[in-house]
């Protein structure tokens, strides 16, 4: 056997693969098939990078698709219309939890309604600091997808990417600040639209939910309606209906002091609490009753709890009075706690059947989840007084902002009509409760209250005889 060395090696110019073909022909059968095993694993070397490249380079594809419409959806409503509540369409911006939902609003502008009624709408989206921040991120997403729209050219996932941004022009204008920016924001979404309907026009998922009167129309050419709707009522009526209160609708409330408030309502944005409220006043419920509750933190006084009429002496009570009702939240940006501005109570996400709230300055920490009816438009200043009132302290007190002083209301009363009135399919029942037995809580609260009692005076005691003088 002849061994090469490395000058030999050097000098016949061939590289490792062609020594190795050639030994392989000289040595026989063995040393082919050695050969194409050679082969075959350098090519299944190679066609494993080529897999792992392929494959690695679709993965991050699919990861970087999935993380944008992620992200987008988080910009959008988390459930289908039907159930959604609150234009403002995802928790991180509804912190005002706005009561109007979306397929209320396509049936306000597809049906042709008012501009009072329609107007409910535009109450709900004006000067909202949130609906300006949806808007910004918004638009900014749309233009991230745009940026990477190679990602999406499959028809699954076009459809997603298209319907995502029309979704999120949709969205973006009903939040826009002013009607240009609405109308121009819609008009974006009109565009995708068009493109969409010839693409996508049997392609039945999640977007407005279908018009239960129109079964036969397409998911898209309903998102349309929409839009050409909301630009039609901006190009008649400029945009927003400013918030207004009833015309003619007021309330008188004459208090222990002898003040008298006068209060505006606003059944715009408030239809239910203010049918409440005032359906309390006509029953008289409030008559005779007093505060029970004075948070000085939020500067304000809550009234109307029937039990400091029917059991003024028994003050552990007075914030009990309540029903299984609750009153649907109904709240807007532009109507917030504020100094004069009179709600209804909170309870359970809405407001309580009875209790009501007026605002004698403005809170320090407002809460989003009120529902203002109304504002005082005469007489406040004659009970900002009344928020410095002394609070009980004694121990067991479940409410501890209860006044030590009866702050009265002598009677209340409502002239003229509410002019946007509720669904009269939600009827509150409104009915005073029983005054509950006295518990031991309450007995153990009333002996403090009452203090130690007082001991029985000693009984005088006879004066000393005096020994008789000598005579």
């Amino acid at each position: 056997m002849t061994t090469k060395t490395p000058e030999s090696r050097a000098k016949d110019g061939k590289t490792w693969w062609e020594r190795l073909t050639d030994a392989s022909t000289e040595k026989g059968t063995g040393q082919q098939i050695f050969k194409y095993l050679i082969i075959a694993a350098v090519v299944a070397v190679v066609g494993i990078g080529i897999w792992s490249f392929v494959k690695g380079g679709t993965a991050s594809s699919a990861d970087e698709r999935s993380d944008l419409l992620d992200r987008a959806s988080e910009l959008l409503p988390e459930a289908p219309f039907r159930s959604f509540v609150g234009v403002l369409p995802h928790h991180v911006y509804a912190r005002q939890n706005i009561s109007i939902g979306f397929t209320q609003a396509h049936n306000l502008v597809s049906k042709g309604q008012t501009v009072g009624a329609r107007g409910q709408l535009w109450s709900s989206l004006q000067n909202a600091e949130d609906a300006a921040t949806y808007v910004k991120d918004a638009e900014s997403m749309v233009a991230e997808l745009r940026d990477r729209s190679s990602l999406f050219e499959n028809e699954d996932s076009a459809w997603r990417y298209y319907n995502t941004i029309q979704q999120l022009y949709g969205f973006a204008a009903l939040n826009g600040a002013d009607a240009a920016q609405r109308k121009g924001l819609f008009e974006k979404q009109l565009a995708v639209l068009a493109d969409m309907k010839p693409r996508f026009k049997d392609h039945q998922v999640l977007g407005l939910h279908p018009d239960p009167l129109k079964p036969d129309r397409n998911v898209l050419e309903l998102w349309e309606d929409f839009a050409r709707a909301e630009i039609a009522f901006i190009d008649q009526h400029g945009g927003s209906s400013p918030i207004t209160a009833d015309e003619g609708l007021t309330v008188s409330m004459e208090l222990s002091n002898d003040a008298k408030l006068g209060i505006e309502l606003y059944s715009l944005v408030a239809p239910k609490g203010v049918a409440t409220f005032v359906r309390n006043i006509q029953n008289g419920t409030y008559d005779g009753t007093a505060v029970h509750k004075i948070d000085k933190a939020s500067g304000a006084l809550h009234f109307g709890d029937p039990f400091t009429r029917l059991a003024a002496d028994r003050k552990f009570i007075w914030h009990k009075a309540d029903t299984s009702d609750v009153i649907p939240l109904e709240n807007s940006p532009r109507l917030k706690p504020a100094k004069g501005m009179v709600a209804l109570e909170s309870k359970s996400g809405g407001g309580h059947p009875f209790h009501f709230v007026v605002y004698l300055k403005d809170p320090e920490n407002p809460i989003s989840n009120v529902s203002v009816i109304g504002k005082v438009t005469e007489g406040l200043d004659a009970i900002e007084a009344w928020l410095e009132t002394e609070l009980h302290d004694e121990p067991g007190l479940e409410n501890p902002q209860l006044p030590r002083v009866r702050l009265g209301v002598k009677a209340m009363s409502v002239t003229g009509e509410i002019q946007h009135p509720s669904d009269d399919s939600w009827r509150p029942k409104l009915t005073i409760p029983e005054i509950p037995e006295e518990s031991e809580a309450e007995k153990n609260f009333m002996k403090v209250l009452a203090g130690p009692p007082e001991e029985d005076p000693e009984p005088a005691k006879d004066s000393e005889e005096k020994p008789p003088e000598d005579g």
